[in-house]
């Protein structure tokens, strides 16, 4: 199957994928844009290019699963189209049912292949944000909310905007989020990105330790971001060639998933 294909059928169930159970607008249950249990079906049977029925009632059943809030159920469903059809479009409902399971690192790296593939969903995005978020990595879930809050008064082109519903949640998060390293270094506090950089540093390198290639990514990628807030640009060059070293020992850890363009583009990130 094309990738192409199975995300065709993606953004028609999305809305479905993210329904459910009613939850507060807060930072402790994130919220779910109500949908019509109708709306799935409908839907594809009006679309114009659905993927493979076999595929397609997979999924749906995967759906079905997730609004029942059978997450085990509908993950071992999501993994089995996976597996059939090796497609990175999947990445999408993997990393949203991850996320509901509590597995943020397992969710980011399968939203990760979703990017990777050049795919765009805000739902998506906003669930990757509120992963970073549970997992500590503040300055990615800042970016992350800030931009879907920046989009809401105008997506890019071909992009679905974001419901209300979760546009305030973005904004409930950026304000429950503590200070940028930014901001604290204006205050005088200039050790604060020395401090946050080295926790991501040492997060990854105990994940490299455990043999946990794509969990290292994940938070290599939090401390290059942190370097790129950092006013100091000796300090950026010292740490960004402690980064490069650590994607040089994920490169050629054995077995390793992860894949050359995912660190080839955190790479050129830390050149400039």
């Amino acid at each position: 199957m094309q990738s192409g294909h199975l995300f065709s059928s993606l953004s028609v169930l999305c809305w479905a994928l993210c329904a459910g159970p009613a939850h507060a607008q807060s930072v402790r249950s994130e919220p779910a844009p109500a949908v019509s249990p109708s709306a799935p079906a409908a839907s594809l049977a009006e679309h114009k290019k659905p993927v493979e029925s076999t595929v397609q009632l997979q999924l749906l059943e995967g759906v079905r699963l997730f609004r029942a809030e059978r997450y085990e159920d509908a993950l071992r469903v999501f993994q089995q189209v996976n597996t059939d059809e090796k497609s990175t479009d999947i990445g999408f409902y993997l990393g949203m049912v991850l996320h509901k399971l509590g597995r943020h690192s397992a969710a980011l790296i399968a939203f990760r292949s979703t990017q990777r593939s050049g795919l765009r969903e805000p739902v998506a995005d906003y669930y990757a944000a509120v992963s970073c978020y549970r997992l500590g990595m503040n300055t990615r879930a800042r970016r992350g909310f800030a931009s879907l809050a920046a989009a809401a008064s105008g997506p890019a082109p071909g992009v679905p905007p974001l419901g209300p519903r979760l546009q305030q949640g973005a904004r409930n998060f950026l304000s429950a989020l503590p200070p940028s390293a930014v901001e604290t270094a204006s205050d005088g506090g200039s050790s604060s990105i020395h401090l946050q950089y080295e926790r991501a540093r040492q997060a990854a390198e105990r994940l490299l330790a455990s043999d946990d290639a794509e969990g290292a990514l994940e938070w290599l990628d939090e401390a290059g971001q942190i370097l790129e807030e950092s006013p100091d640009p000796r300090e950026r060059a010292e740490h960004s060639d402690e980064l490069r070293a650590l994607l040089n020992r994920l490169r050629s850890k054995p077995g390793s998933h992860v894949r050359t363009a995912d660190v080839q583009a955190l790479e050129q990130r830390l050149a400039h």
